[in-house]
């Protein structure tokens, strides 16, 4: 069973996969049909053109999906009428529709892809010879492995292959040319027959009639649940780029799977996925409220997520802020981030350590972290814009950069993989590192010399290029392109720039304390997490070592926040995850909302495996749990102690993939409380049930919960055990 014909879902569907396949026309005349059909329905319900339109239900997720599919269609076709109309009536129905588009991991299917594959495979041999036609065309150019040709790596599409499908580029890419192309007809618009396909200068090319067999099969799969993994993994399905995004209330993670999510992600983790917000509010993270009096002296400190991010990081970075003289990001890149309220103030911060917004904290982006730096400019102007000082600001000269080329490939190729997609946030993260490990990166240091970043750059574009241009039909890079938009900002990092992994030590050997800030989480890390439903780089303590140029010896704490139940954004097993009224519970009181993407969080129960892993692959010295004020009101709430696989019980993660997406959570169950626990500030002070969760939690999960979070407010905290003592 398949979808409804007459359904917006179905035809905001057909043009999804339109739009991966790179079928301009095809795109366009869907998504027209999918707007048409989704207006109707809507006007059932009392909605008026230039009304608003809430994200969270799956239908008008489809219809604004597919009006931005129609935009994007239209503006590579020449159609600036109707792009423009399509653009004006997406903003009126959702501001944040395009961020929240751009950062989805996994399209929903309401659709079998085997149904629709076999409806279009006329379709996909026509395509498959014209992209066949447009190899052979470059081939003719002349553009070879070891010599490529001016004209092949021209920005412009290949002469001898006019009709090669063309698809809107990047925000940082220009589009090709194609041919402007009538819009389709009014007829077609309300769904009657129409002849075949012509070509595009005539009319836009139509999508073969839909099966009449398609109906709903039951109620749409919500966007955040997980997907079917193949035992090898190809199967993938946010957060985390994107890199599922790591939302520390995070600004999700994705899985990479980078995003984005950051879904999610990020994510990848998105990042997931670039990081417009969406609506936050200060509940997205806990605090960790610590005395000013100081304590023993603690140098060096981590600090990083116990579960799949947003766990609440950012404020516990920031309060630790005042009794640390350096906050130093090691991971990542602008796939993720945290929010952070200070005062009536909020901030989201994607690339920056939180450190920033701590008055005589000195913040350092080290060297195993990717940086994008238009995005890094963007935030260090709003910033400035808000009073905020960034002078002290330092990067590692061994930090890489994310150029456009990386966007580009993370982008094409995460639609490529079709229905085995990962998750990224599609800003770039995952192939920065790609070519990082293949030693073919750019490096900030690079930008201070024009020579070597050419060769650098020439020698990455002369195999890219070849993928872009013959693998997925996309135009050519340009080396001048990038080497002047890098070198653009060469000047302004200068004074940023130094030796990190030397200032860290010498500010360590001069009894300064350092904090340690991990982006996404521990199950996102690359080699510990659930891949591959991870982020590109290591977010485990260890990753602090290698990401930041510090010896082992020199860390005194590591600290994992983890927060009262669990979340997750983008594809990926999640044993605990809730489908029923829990977990819509869970995501409503807790706003489960990723910052960095606005995706829904997928929500569970809390998962003590989970905990005792992320304690035993850290180090885990201290816990600060978060959230614990949105468990208020529920009668029992269960913790899952164990999985059960196929009758076998697991009392620890299974080492096998394919085992812990089949694992069933084995649950105790704990009275609930009815109490607002908000204004409590000492451990006494909450109700007895609630100190028995915690207590139950702790000798559960392998190390001391020294601080509770119980609300939203910067000192709804409860302090059991100082976290610098």
């Amino acid at each position: 069973m398949g979808a409804n014909p007459q359904s917006p879902l179905a035809w905001a569907e057909l043009a999804d996969i339109a739009d991966s396949e790179g079928r301009v026309t095809d795109t366009y005349a869907s998504a027209t049909v999918a707007v048409d059909r989704a207006r109707e329905v809507l006007r059932e319900s009392g909605w008026q053109p230039g009304d608003a339109v809430l994200w969270s239900h799956e239908p008008n997720r489809a219809y604004l999906r597919a009006l931005d599919a129609k935009r994007r269609a239209a503006n590579s076709l020449g159609l600036a009428a109707e792009a423009g109309s399509a653009a004006d009536e997406l903003a009126a129905a959702d501001p944040d529709a395009q961020m929240r588009i751009a950062s989805e991991f996994t399209p929903t299917q309401v659709i079998s892809l085997d149904e629709v594959q076999a409806m279009l495979a006329e379709r996909v041999a026509a395509q498959t010879a014209e992209a066949e036609a447009a190899i052979a065309a470059a081939d003719a150019a002349g553009y070879t492995a070891d010599a490529p040709s001016a004209d092949a790596l021209s920005t412009e599409e290949p002469a001898d292959a006019p009709d090669a499908p063309v698809e809107e580029a990047p925000v940082d890419e220009a589009p090709g040319e194609e041919a402007p192309a009538a819009p389709v007809s009014a007829a077609y618009a309300a769904g009657a027959d129409v002849p075949p396909t012509v070509a595009p200068e005539a009319q836009p090319a139509v999508p073969a009639p839909v099966p009449a067999s398609w109906a709903f099969d039951g109620a749409p799969t919500p966007s955040y649940t997980s997907a079917e993994p193949a035992a090898d993994a190809a199967d993938a399905a946010e957060s985390a780029d994107d890199e599922p995004r790591h939302d520390t209330a995070e600004i999700p993670d994705d899985v990479d799977g980078s995003s984005n999510g950051v879904e999610p992600g990020a994510s990848e983790s998105p990042d997931d996925d670039a990081e417009p917000e969406a609506s936050v509010t200060a509940e997205d993270v806990e605090t960790v409220s610590v005395d000013d009096d100081g304590g023993a002296d603690v140098p060096a400190i981590i600090l990083i997520g116990a579960q799949w991010g947003d766990e609440g990081k950012g404020k516990a970075t920031d309060l630790l802020g005042p009794r640390v003289d350096y906050v130093v990001k090691f991971n990542g890149g602008n796939n993720a981030g945290h929010t952070v309220v200070v005062g009536d103030e909020k901030y989201a911060l994607h690339l920056l350590p939180s450190g920033i917004l701590t008055p005589g904290v000195t913040p350092i982006i080290a060297n195993g972290v990717v940086v994008d730096i238009e995005v890094l400019f963007d935030e260090l102007t709003a910033l400035s814009s808000r009073g905020v000082d960034v002078s002290k600001l330092r990067i590692s000269a061994n930090a890489h950069v994310i150029t456009q080329y990386h966007r580009t490939l993370d982008k094409v190729t995460e639609r490529f993989l079709g229905k085995r997609q990962i998750g990224t946030t599609g800003r770039g993260i995952g192939p920065a590192y790609a070519d990082k490990i293949n030693r073919v990166g750019i490096r900030m240091q690079d930008l201070f010399d024009e020579n070597i970043l050419r060769q650098k750059v020439e020698g990455a574009l002369d195999q890219k290029n070849h993928l872009l241009l013959k693998i997925y039909n996309r135009r050519a890079i340009g080396v001048d392109e990038i080497v002047d938009d890098l070198l653009s900002y060469a000047d302004r990092l200068r004074p940023m720039v130094t030796d990190t992994a030397l200032m860290l030590h010498q500010a360590l050997d001069a009894g300064d304390t350092v904090l340690f800030e991990g982006g996404q989480a521990t199950m996102l890390d690359v080699d510990h997490g659930t891949y591959p439903f991870v982020t590109s780089s290591n977010a485990t303590s260890g990753g602090a070592i290698t990401g930041s140029g510090i010896a082992p010896n020199r860390i005194d704490r590591v600290i994992a926040v983890v927060k009262a139940y669990t979340t997750r954004v983008g594809a990926g097993p999640f044993p605990t995850e809730l489908f029923d009224e829990s977990g819509e519970f869970l995501r409503a009181k807790g706003f489960e909302f990723g910052t960095t993407t606005g995706r829904p969080r997928r929500c569970g129960w809390y998962d003590a495996p989970i905990a005792r892993f992320t304690a035993r692959i850290n180090g885990v010295t201290d816990f600060v749990l978060t959230k614990l004020d949105v468990l208020t009101g529920l009668e029992t709430i269960p913790v899952c102690v164990a999985y059960d696989v196929d009758g076998e019980r697991f009392d620890e993660l299974p080492v096998n993939q394919s085992d812990f997406h089949h694992a069933t959570p084995i649950y105790e169950e704990f009275p609930g409380w009815t109490e607002d626990i908000t204004g409590a500030r000492t451990f006494d002070e909450l109700p007895k049930a609630a100190q028995d969760y915690v207590l139950a939690i702790e000798a559960m999960s392998g190390a001391r919960i020294s601080a509770i979070g119980v609300g939203p407010g910067r000192d709804a905290i409860v302090v059991r055990h100082d976290l610098l003592d």
